[in-house]
């Protein structure tokens, strides 16, 4: 097989034009990858712009999944090679993003993550005293709306193909939690975010400029009211604390 790409927890192969395989690195538990698999099946079910989920497999000591295969690329990439779509772009991001976070799962028997594991999270960072975990614990627990939350909303987990339209991809941080959260976190994704690659200069100059932009826009789609701001404030906070627990030194 054809390997088309790489990832922190797993590698891509190529199948055939109809589908391709997500393959995981020995390390990966069996309920990891089968957790994801029965996540992607059903919300593949409720979200169009998703690819299909084909099956599990098994190949030598490691575990796979079975994709529809979409033929384009990461909108991070297209971004770069065309800045004239970006405008465009943002606006489908956005949308897609107002879609998910729109999905219902009743009915659905998922064992997904949740608030607590959110708040847990916060905890494990060790940036707040006992009476500070205590007051974000209470925010989270009752602005919790359970709405399907990605996790890890960003260009790079978002595939464009040749009609321009549109794929969400990886759906293994998703958490049902307030939307807010996963505004905040998407929005810093967009702004903030920094790679360990080395850059000249300027050309991190125009990455910052296009990432200011870029945010910015994204902001004014998802903020629609005075409510949304006093909320997204609330969840940006908490979404840094767990960006500081994550330990990347650029950040």
């Amino acid at each position: 097989m054809n390997r088309i790409g790489i990832g922190r927890t797993a590698e891509v192969f190529e199948i055939d034009n109809e589908k391709i395989l997500k393959l995981f690195y020995d390390g990966i538990s069996a309920e990891s990858v089968t957790g994801e698999y029965a996540i992607s099946e059903a919300l593949s079910r409720k979200i169009p712009n998703m690819p299909k989920v084909y099956e599990l497999v098994t190949e030598g000591t490691r575990r796979g999944i079975v994709f529809q295969r979409i033929q384009g690329s990461h909108m991070a990439r297209v971004m770069l090679k065309n800045p004239a779509a970006i405008p465009e772009l943002v606006r489908k991001f956005s949308l897609l993003h107002k879609s998910i976070l729109s999905v219902d799962l009743q009915g659905e028997t998922l064992d997904l993550a949740n608030v607590t594991d959110v708040i847990e999270r916060c905890r494990e960072s060790h940036q707040l005293t006992v009476r500070e975990e205590t007051i974000v614990e209470r925010f989270l627990t009752a602005s919790d709306t359970r709405q399907v939350c990605h996790g890890d909303f960003h260009p790079e987990n978002v595939l464009v193909d040749s009609d321009g339209t549109l794929w969400i991809i990886d759906w293994i941080t998703v958490v049902l939690c307030n939307k807010m959260f996963d505004i905040a976190r998407t929005y810093y994704l967009l702004r903030y975010a920094q790679s360990p690659e080395k850059k000249p200069m300027l050309v991190r100059i125009v990455e910052r400029m296009a990432c200011t932009y870029i945010s910015r826009t994204y902001y004014k789609n998802m903020i629609e009211s005075r409510e949304d701001k006093k909320m997204f404030t609330c969840f940006f906070f908490v979404m840094l604390l767990l960006r500081t627990g994550e330990g990347i030194p650029e950040e």
